[in-house]
């Protein structure tokens, strides 16, 4: 028996996963659309990978109502919802690395001349004899 397939064998091309998941009978039964014979995970499954997500979530959702504790039906559940919630990371790069480094909202670390709000001290000798009285006597 021949186990290399032919091109021919597998699922549908453009599908996500095709290359993954080589056509079965079930494959070509969701293809058709005769689901009905499909174990219900298989099934599920199947519809993950032809990219109908919510379809697929469906299917889980029934078969969580039958046994919540399954564990298979909450994973692949769980990977519809992240398929789902899916976020794009090409839109989250709109700024450049000009605008991140070259941002004109920076604040300086130094003041600008003539706007500081701090007293200027003119000479240490005109500073000194503000602060200390002098008497007659010297002392």
């Amino acid at each position: 028996m021949n186990e290399t397939r032919s091109m021919e064998s597998w699922a549908t091309p453009g599908c996500r996963g095709a290359r993954l998941f080589p056509a079965t009978s079930t494959t070509v039964a969701i293809a058709s659309g005769k689901m009905s014979e499909l174990d219900g995970l298989h099934k599920a499954l199947q519809l993950l990978a032809l990219n109908k997500i919510d379809e697929a979530e469906a299917e889980c959702t029934k078969l969580l109502e039958k046994n919540v504790y399954d564990q298979a039906a909450w994973s692949l559940k769980l990977q519809c919802l992240t398929e789902n919630a899916f976020v794009d990371e090409l839109e989250n790069e709109e700024v450049g690395l000009a605008e991140t480094f070259m941002d004109n909202n920076v604040i300086s670390r130094d003041a600008r001349p003539g706007t500081s709000l701090a007293r200027p001290i003119t000479t240490a000798k005109g500073a000194a004899s503000r602060h200390f009285v002098v008497l007659r006597s010297g002392w």
